[in-house]
């Protein structure tokens, strides 16, 4: 014992310096408080006011706050710090899956034919008339009311109570329980993991445009496969058994149902669907009052959508693919043409483009090598969008007219634009940023082109920080396809004096480092590193999204190959073309998908990095999700060579230089048996790691101070070893 305190003793004299490090301390410090303000903008129906959350006091938790256009002035109508705060165990996953990490108020809506907020908060609901700011609780005999929506006619509240699914009457203050066989393995009203973490689907709660009836799910979990999730935070360890769908394993089983309101009883149905193979319930949108269904096959090659009317589910269109269908949340119904308005990679250049349905026909309304991120407003001649015409890494708002078939793109500024627009398409939020520019938040009048300041943040001049080089640089990949990266490097490095390079990476789907936005945590801490002798570089290989179908689908069947044969390409042209890189010191981190590319670059692709950081890694495919993996890898019963060439695990003989494995013990997204698996191959094969386990934390390892140890942790790796 004695010896082993004498050993912590000398780690511990070791480890203070960087600890210590008063800029260091600085740039976290700054970086705390560096999120924008005002976010979450709803707009209410009458297009008079704004909603929003702000964070005023950067205590993490959020206030909701409104703008009022007539008079130019916002207002705080409720500070949560009046309300005693308890999330449940439902909520706190929802916010995980979202990657929430603020409390408070998350959640908001306006009523739709009144300009009046329903927020939940502790269990309960509460409204706010934001012309008298009077804050009323809804007193509902049914506790706790989880996930809240309103009814289009704002006459119900349908919520999920332990599991169950309920409707809330405004008028009569009655409440009508729909559903009441919920046990611990089978719930409704709520989205699954699959949907929630992979699917971007939040809810299971739908009513109709006209009020007439609710759509919810039903869950069934009780096949599934089981992961402890261990909490040993306290001297009373607990664990919870999640359910989990493992890559190859039983998924829930989803249903659809239909309650019909008729006075004070309901009649309710399940929606069927003539679709044999297994899927998922993907969206559900309305074509008028009757619901079209998107249904997605297991493999995710299909995508169905299915009209639902008189009881029956019609197949109104369907989709296939090569390799897997990429979902988005793009839809409208245009009511005065009968017609469909909605997004699809399914085109020639494999880019996500406009379309419209109509008359049992589909037209492609726009082409071109860009892609629409998400639609922003529609008002009945032209639909407003997001998308990247400029550059591949910018993001302008757009506008398409359906009857001059043209494109405008309306903000001038290039960079990344963030669009809320009212409902009547009059005004929108522009929230803009590049890579050198924090946020800067406006109101915009669409008509006049009149802008009002909401918001502007300044990069801050921290004291003992130098400025640094920030480049964007292109190349070519092995078959011609143009990558684009960010170098940031000291401005002044002596003549002839090579320094060590650390490439920040990602590298998987539906991600996109390169984008031109402010990133704090690039800009200060990276900036930090260049202070240090260090350049810092990040590139989006291919597999990486914002470039189309086509950019991105190389990785289908064999993930970690060709993303880190990018990245190396991209190491070997910055250090030939900027001849102080250091080839001999490089070092790699990344996080999620980020630390499994750390991982086979440290394996598979030694010794081309001498140093890796890898934060909460996936180790073996088979150890993830069924949505996320089968999307890109298929089943693994149809695709084992796949995922034994996937794995890192395959490759530790190959283990050279320094790596440091950092990981939140209780993460159930990507779970600890991850890590856990890939020690025992490295204790099986005598190599060495270095580790850093956080008790309790999930996949995000949230919480002030654990994430200024975290990347304390983190910067002291580097420096000591490259």
């Amino acid at each position: 014992m004695r010896k082993k305190i004498f050993l912590l003793v000398i780690f511990t004299l070791l480890s203070t310096n960087l600890f210590a490090d008063k800029l260091l301390d600085k740039v976290i410090a700054h970086l705390k408080g560096s999120k924008p303000k005002m976010m979450a903008f709803k707009w209410s129906p009458s297009s008079k006011y704004i909603g929003f959350l702000a964070d005023r006091d950067n205590d993490w938790k959020l206030d909701l706050w409104v703008y009022d256009l007539k008079n130019g002035k916002e207002f705080e109508v409720v500070n949560c710090a009046k309300f005693k705060i308890k999330e449940s165990e439902a909520e706190k996953q929802l916010k995980e899956r979202m990657r929430i990490g603020k409390s408070g108020i998350i959640f908001f809506h306006w009523f739709h034919n009144k300009d009046e907020i329903m927020f939940n908060l502790s269990g309960n609901i509460y409204t706010v008339n934001v012309k008298t700011k009077e804050v009323k609780k809804i007193n509902i005999n049914v506790k706790p009311v989880l996930f809240p929506v309103i009814s289009q006619d704002d006459s119900k509240i349908a919520f999920v109570s332990r599991g169950n699914v309920f409707v809330y009457f405004l008028k009569s203050g009655k409440t009508l329980q729909i559903t009441k066989d919920a046990t611990e393995n089978k719930y409704y009203g709520m989205a699954e993991f699959a949907a929630s973490e992979e699917l971007d689907r939040y809810t299971g709660l739908w009513f109709s445009p006209d009020g007439k009836y609710l759509l919810y799910t039903f869950v069934d979990e009780s096949k599934m496969e089981k992961y402890p999730i261990v909490i040993n935070t306290s001297f009373k360890p607990k664990y919870n058994l999640q359910n989990y769908p493992f890559a190859g394993s039983k998924n829930a089983l989803v249903k659809l149902f239909i309650a019909e309101f008729e006075k004070d009883n309901v009649i309710k149905k399940e929606v069927k669907f003539p679709v044999k193979e297994e899927y998922y319930l993907a969206r559900v949108y309305f074509y008028g009052n009757s619901p079209l269904i998107y249904i997605i096959n297991r493999r995710q090659n299909t995508l169905y959508k299915f009209l639902y009317k008189n009881g029956e589910s019609k197949l109104l269109l369907k989709e296939t693919s090569k390799d897997w269908i990429n979902l988005d949340r793009n839809y409208y119904f245009w009511k005065e043409k009968n017609a469909i308005i909605f997004t699809s990679e399914n085109t020639p250049s494999g880019y996500r483009h406009l379309f419209i349905y109509q008359n049992n026909h589909i037209e492609q309304l726009t082409k071109g090598e860009w892609e629409i991120k998400s639609f922003k407003g529609f008002d009945g001649e032209s639909v407003y969008f997001t998308a990247n015409i400029t550059h591949p890494n910018n993001v302008d708002f757009v506008k398409y007219n359906f009857k001059t078939k043209t494109l405008k793109i309306i903000t001038q500024k290039k960079g990344y634009h963030i669009i809320s627009m009212s409902p009547d398409c009059t005004y929108y939020i522009d929230t803009y940023s590049n890579r050198t520019t924090p946020f800067e938040k406006y109101l915009v009048n669409l008509k006049t082109g009149e802008r009002k300041l909401f918001e502007k943040q300044k990069p801050e001049k921290i004291k003992g920080l130098k400025p640094c080089k920030i480049e964007e640089v292109h190349f070519k990949a092995q078959d011609g396809t143009t990558l684009f990266g960010v170098l940031m490097c000291p401005e002044n490095i002596e003549k002839g004096k090579k320094i060590p390079l650390i490439v920040y990476t990602y590298g998987g789907p539906h991600a996109q480092i390169c984008a031109n936005y402010f990133n704090p945590w690039d800009y200060y801490w990276f900036t930090y590193f260049t202070n240090r002798g260090f350049a810092v570089f990040k590139m989006d290989n291919r597999g990486s999204a914002g470039r189309g179908h086509k950019f991105e689908s190389p990785i289908y069947r064999n993930m970690g190959d060709i993303e880190l044969k990018d990245q190396i390409a991209g190491v070997n042209y910055i250090s030939e073309k900027y001849k102080f890189i250091d080839k001999n010191r490089v070092g790699i981190w990344g996080w999620s998908y980020g630390g499994y590319m750390t991982l086979t670059a440290m394996t598979k692709f030694a010794p081309f990095f001498k140093v890796g950081v890898a934060v909460a890694p996936v180790s073996d495919w088979h150890l993830y999700d069924t949505a996320y993996t089968e999307r890109y890898m298929d089943l693994p019963e149809n695709n084992k060579e796949g995922y034994k060439t996937s794995s890192p695990l395959n490759y530790i003989d190959k283990l050279q230089g320094k790596l440091l494995i950092l990981h939140g013990v209780s993460d159930d997204n990507v779970h600890f048996q991850n890590t856990e698996l890939f020690l025992n191959k490295v204790i099986e094969k005598g190599k060495h790691i270095d580790l850093m386990v956080f008790p309790g934390k999930k996949h995000s390892i949230r919480g002030k101070k654990t994430r200024e140890y975290l990347f304390k942790r983190i910067t002291e790796y580097f420096l000591k070893n490259l």
